[in-house]
Formats: structure tokens, C-alpha cells, sequence
């Protein structure tokens, strides 16, 4: 009897994931950076990480790209950035002279809403791990590479 209770638990759960699995994949649709033409309200989501905020919104700012606004509300935005930063530790060294060091590392994402409002069009995805000379923070340089795409999709030159 508990065995068929279980196989009856476990046939509910993996018909349930299915079906979350099929419903979380109606929310995206794939564009291309292209799309960026023309849309000029942006709303930077980093979470609670006003650190990485304040890196992507100067980057943007810096660039002075016409017409650009930082929106403080994701609904009077017409592309949203999403960007999460976090750490992983990493060993270098050889034999006796192994150290272990925190990198920073982030992962964005560049959408805009589908046509129909009720997905989410991405546009462009970033992952990054800070170099071993503790180079630019992953925000600036996701900021830097959606910089370049705005650009290149608005035509501008410089």
C-alpha cells in the first residue's frame, strides 16, 4: 500500500514539473539586439545590489547616448536590464604555493515585452567572470557590451 501511495506521489510530481517546465517556456521569445532601435526608456534591475546599479547606470550615462532616460519603474520602461552579480572562489597556484581568492561573476539579461505584452522578448544575454587581475566588476562590462549594441542599433556613431 505505501509503495502505491508513493508511485502515485511521484507520478503527480513529475507530471506537475512537466507542466511547469511547458509554462516557463511560453515566457520567452528570442529577438536580436536590433530591437533596441529607437526604444530609449530603460529600467536597470539589479535587486537589492545598488552597487552594481549605480556601475550600469554610469556606463550608460558616460556613453551620453541621445534620448537615453533610466527609468525608476520597470512599467515606464521599454527595455529592461536585468543583471546579477555574485562570488566564486577559485584556487590558483602550483604545488606549496596554492592561494584561494573570491572573483566576482555576473549573468544579465537585455528584454523588452513580446507584441502581445505577455512574454518577455530577450534580446541579449551576458555571463561574465572577473579576470584574474581583478579587471572591470561584470556589470561594467555588461553595461559596455549593451552600450555597443544600442549603438550600433541606433546607428551612432563614436
Amino acid at each position: 500500500m505505501k509503495n502505491i501511495v508513493i508511485i502515485r506521489l511521484v507520478s503527480v510530481f513529475a507530471v506537475s514539473l512537466l507542466f511547469t517546465v511547458a509554462v516557463v517556456a511560453q515566457e520567452y521569445e528570442y529577438g536580436k539586439p536590433a530591437e533596441l532601435k529607437g526604444l530609449t526608456h530603460i529600467f536597470i534591475d539589479t535587486g537589492p545590489d545598488v552597487g552594481n546599479f549605480n556601475r550600469i547606470k554610469n556606463k550608460i550615462v558616460e556613453a551620453n547616448l541621445p534620448g537615453i532616460k533610466i527609468v525608476d519603474s520597470m512599467d515606464d520602461a521599454e527595455v529592461t536590464l536585468t543583471f546579477r552579480g555574485d562570488h566564486e572562489q577559485v584556487v590558483e597556484g602550483s604545488r606549496g604555493d596554492i592561494e584561494t581568492r573570491n572573483i566576482r561573476t555576473g549573468k544579465a539579461l537585455v528584454t523588452i515585452p513580446s507584441k502581445s505584452g505577455k512574454r518577455l522578448r530577450v534580446l541579449m544575454n551576458f555571463e561574465d567572470k572577473q579576470g584574474m587581475f581583478k579587471t572591470k566588476y561584470p556589470s561594467e562590462k555588461f553595461a559596455k557590451q549593451f552600450v555597443e549594441a544600442y549603438k550600433e542599433a541606433n546607428s551612432i556613431k563614436n
